[in-house]
Parts: structure tokens; sequence; C-alpha cells
């Protein structure tokens, strides 16, 4: 995930993935750039 570009997608889910990755960032305390590579650890990724 980290470095790649994002597929088409509609505004809605757009949306959806913002207010995730933000409230993700406000309860962990970490940088957008470290929940993404967490998701690549787990291997959450697209």
């Amino acid at each position: 995930m980290a470095g790649e570009e994002a597929g088409e997608s509609t505004p809605a889910v757009l949306t959806s993935s913002k207010t995730f990755a933000r409230k993700a960032k406000e309860a962990t305390g970490l940088s957008y750039q470290a929940l993404v590579e967490r998701l690549d650890q787990r291997h959450l990724g697209i």
C-alpha cells in the first residue's frame, strides 16, 4: 500500500476512507505513514 497510487473510487468511498484514517490517527497517535506501514505489515492493504 505504501507508495502506491489509489485506484478509481467513488466520492462516498473516498470520504469514508478519509474519515477512517483521521479517526485511526487520532485514536492511536500514529502518523498516517505509520498507520499505512502497520496495515502493510499485517497484509491488510489492497
